[in-house]
């Protein structure tokens, strides 16, 4: 070969080094735009959340099947698929951390949800979208709003308990897979709001979020794998595959009620908590064809902590020279990790990002919640009430018990159920006549004609003694 044709050669080699260096360089600045542009919306998104803004607005919108398309014009054009041998060996890597112990569930015995969306390839790009719908007609505010409206005096616990969740959505919406387990703690005595806020975040979100999951389980009774009962894997039951989605997991809220009472469980509390933290971890499960990955969802574990609260009680008693024995303890006190480690290990403290708790209702409060109660017994029984303010002031104070409110709707209900029963059995009135019950005390009311009610009702607003 002669000298010139060897540098042709030559020339044609590094010609083509030089292209490929190009082509590799273009791919590059492609993805870093991709990326910078990604990381903008992201701060854009948070600023308009800090603001009460639409995090999505129109200008920068875009669909998780953009993202899609995107990432595979990405994608290296001689990429090679897996090999039998390189599918076994990812398959094996899945499966560490899985506990030969635990039983499958059966999720055959699960209906498949109504599935309407067949345009979306995967339920991660069809949560992502819907959860990006929500943001752009939902701000903080908006979301907070819908939420507290069955909520009476609890703004500052609720507000912090609405905002992680809203973080959360946000995450889902980006179609990124959370950096950790979120997990929260919610204390409170019974019939203080705990129960009203998951149904309210349930119906809400079902609606606003048809894709995300809103699960309640009762902690107090799960048993160990391998008792009998409802183990500890059946928590995740309700995340399951849908019809379209046969081989995908769901996200959603999974919430842990009675959660203070696993250490107090005859049947391996301990082995109870236990599990939960390695699920808490954000763990693979393997359950048939479906992979669990418990980081994607949301923890909420609530209840009383009415034990806790004792023995932190005791402990101060201890201090000043005094040991008691009974129950007078304050069920508000607030509780700290510290206090809480009286109860649970270390552990189990250190999974929960953040402890909430909700406060003594003020008078206004329970003033608002004895009102409402009336509304939704009206609801139920058709029955128009009217109850003294003298009684109002009798319910305030036993509200903040250990009990809660739940105690004060029983009492209004059974009182009005028994007026309800003496119009039915024919008495003075009829139904037809649109009596009006007064109530005075438990069990202690009057059943009035429309005409004389209109009147209290008059001279209630030029302060009279019954609302």
């Amino acid at each position: 070969m002669s000298e010139e044709s060897q540098e042709l050669r030559q020339y044609e080699i590094r010609c083509a080094e030089q292209q490929n260096l190009i082509e590799l360089l273009e791919k590059e600045v492609k993805r870093l735009n991709i990326s910078l542009r990604q990381a903008q919306a992201h701060n854009q998104r948070l600023t308009a959340m800090l603001l009460g803004q639409p995090p999505f607005p129109e200008s920068s919108k875009q669909s998780a099947s953009d993202t899609k398309k995107e990432d595979e014009e990405n994608k290296e054009p001689n990429a090679t698929p897996n090999t039998a041998e390189n599918a076994s060996s990812e398959d094996n890597d899945s499966c560490k951390g899985q506990d030969d112990s635990e039983e499958p569930f059966d999720f055959d015995k699960y209906p498949f949800p109504e599935d309407n969306s067949s345009e979306f390839k995967s339920y991660k790009e069809q949560i992502a979208y819907e959860c990006q719908e929500f943001l752009k007609k939902y701000t903080f505010p908006a979301f907070y709003n819908e939420i507290s409206k069955d909520i009476i005096g609890q703004e500052d616990g609720l507000k912090k308990m609405l905002a992680v969740i809203y973080n959360y959505i946000h995450t889902l919406a980006l179609g990124e897979r959370p950096e950790k387990c979120t997990a929260v703690i919610l204390t409170a005595p019974s019939g203080n709001g705990k129960s009203a806020l998951y149904k309210s975040l349930s119906t809400f979100l079902k609606t606003a979020i048809p894709c995300l999951v809103c699960s309640r389980k009762d902690a107090s009774r799960l048993v160990p794998s391998g008792y009998r009962g409802q183990t500890v894997n059946s928590v995740l039951a309700d995340f399951g595959p849908n019809e379209k989605h046969r081989n995908e997991q769901k996200f959603g809220i999974l919430w842990l009620d009675e959660f203070d009472k696993i250490r107090f469980n005859n049947d391996g509390g301990p082995q109870v908590e236990n599990q939960l933290l390695t699920y808490m971890d954000g763990i693979t499960e393997h359950y048939g064809d479906v992979t669990f990955d418990t980081q994607y969802l949301f923890w909420i574990a609530s209840g009383s902590f009415n034990e806790t609260r004792q023995k932190k009680k005791q402990q101060t008693a201890k201090i000043i020279g005094f040991v008691g024995s009974e129950k007078n303890y304050d069920a508000f006190d607030v509780i700290t990790r510290e206090d809480m480690l009286q109860t649970f290990s270390h552990e189990t403290i250190g999974r929960f990002t953040l402890i909430v708790s909700f406060n003594r209702l003020s008078e206004e409060a329970v003033t608002c919640v004895i009102i409402k109660m009336l509304e939704d017994i009206y609801k139920d029984l058709h029955l128009d009430t009217l109850i003294s303010k003298e009684y109002i002031d009798a319910l305030v104070k036993e509200a903040n018990s250990e009990f809660g409110c739940r105690d004060l709707y029983n009492t209004l209900y059974e009182t009005c159920l028994k007026a309800y029963i003496e119009i039915l059995q024919g008495g003075v009135y009829s139904i037809d006549d649109n009596p009006t019950v007064i109530i005075d005390g438990p069990n202690d009311y009057i059943i009035i004609d429309e005409d004389i009610a209109d009147q209290i009702r008059y001279d209630d607003n030029n302060g009279g003694k019954y609302m």
